[in-house]
C-alpha cells in the first residue's frame, strides 16, 4: 500500500496531498482496486486453478469445472495387482530411491516396476527376500547386486565390476565428451551399502525392525545424527587402472581425433 500511494508511514502531514483533486484520484483508485478484488478474489469459493495476479483461470484439462477430482479406489488397485506384487512394491520403491535410500542414477521407478510386472523370476525372488525378517547382510548384499545388474540391462549373473568396465569401454568409444561416473552402474561396494539401507527401510515400513541395529545396515552417526554410510575406499581407480591396461585394443575403433587424444592421455597416465 505504501508503494501504491507513494507514501510511507513516516510521511509528515505537511507533505501529504490533501487537495480535493487528490482525494478524487484516491477514490477512483480505490474503486478500481475493489472491482479487481471482486472479479479476481483470492478468497473466491471457486476451486478452479486461478492466477491471483492476472485472474486467468486454468482450462478444463487442468481443473474440473465442477471442482471435482479423480479418485482412485486403492482397494480395487490392490485386487488388480495381487498380494505378491503389492508386497514387492516396497522393494521397488526403496531400491529405486526414497527419503532414506539413495536414488539410482538413470533408473526410474516406472521402468523397474515394469520389469517386475513382466514377471522376471529373479527380480521377483529378490523382492520377496527383502520382505523376509532376520535376513543376513550377506544374503541381502548378494541379492541386491544381482538386482542392480538386472536393472542396468545385464543378467543377474553378471558382476557389477564387469558391467562397469564393458559400459565404460563402449561409452569411451562412442562418446565425444568426458564419460561421467554417474553414467556407469554403481560399484559393488556402494551397492552393498545401498541394499542394506533398502532392507532396513522395508523392515521399518513393515514394523519388523525390532532388534536391528541401523549402524549395521548402511547407516552411521554423524554429529550424533544418523547419516548414510558411504564407501570409504572408492574403487573407481580400480576400473581406470584395468582400462589403462586393456584399452589399447579399443583405440583401433576410435575415429574421432578428440577421442583418440583422450585415450592417449589415459594410456600415458
Amino acid at each position: 500500500m505504501q508503494e501504491f500511494t507513494n507514501l510511507s508511514y513516516s510521511t509528515s502531514e505537511q507533505h501529504k496531498d490533501l487537495t480535493e483533486a487528490r482525494m478524487k484520484r484516491d477514490a477512483t483508485d480505490l474503486e478500481e482496486i475493489s472491482a479487481k478484488l471482486v472479479a479476481w478474489s483470492p478468497f473466491s469459493p471457486d476451486s478452479s486453478l486461478r492466477n491471483v495476479v492476472t485472474g486467468v483461470v486454468a482450462d478444463e484439462d487442468r481443473t474440473k469445472p465442477d471442482g471435482s477430482f479423480k479418485v482412485y479406489d486403492i482397494n480395487r488397485l490392490k485386487d488388480i495387482l495381487g498380494h505378491d506384487l503389492c508386497s514387492q512394491l516396497l522393494f521397488i520403491h526403496a531400491m529405486t530411491g526414497c527419503d532414506t535410500t539413495s536414488r539410482i542414477f538413470g533408473v526410474g521407478k516406472k521402468s523397474a516396476f515394469q520389469k517386475l510386472v513382466k514377471g522376471d523370476p529373479v527380480l521377483q525372488s529378490c523382492a520377496n527376500a527383502f520382505t523376509i525378517p532376520n535376513q543376513t547382510t550377506q544374503i541381502i548384499e548378494d541379492l541386491g547386486c544381482q538386482v542392480m545388474s538386472f536393472l542396468f540391462g545385464g543378467k543377474h549373473t553378471d558382476s557389477l565390476e564387469t558391467m562397469r568396465y564393458n559400459i565404460f569401454s563402449k561409452k569411451v568409444v562412442s562418446s565425444s565428451s568426458f564419460v561421467t561416473p554417474e553414467r556407469l552402474p554403481p560399484t559393488e561396494s556402494a551397492t552393498k551399502l545401498h541394499c542394506r539401507r533398502v532392507y532396513y527401510q522395508i523392515m521399518v515400513w513393515m514394523g519388523m525392525q525390532e532388534g536391528m541395529d541401523a549402524m549395521k545396515w548402511g547407516w552411521k552417526l554423524l554429529d550424533n545424527r544418523p547419516s548414510a554410510a558411504h564407501v570409504e575406499d572408492m574403487d573407481c581407480h580400480v576400473l581406470l587402472s584395468v582400462d589403462r591396461a586393456n584399452l589399447k585394443n579399443v583405440t583401433i575403433h576410435i575415429t574421432s581425433s578428440f577421442q583418440r587424444s583422450q585415450m592417449m592421455r589415459m594410456n600415458s597416465d
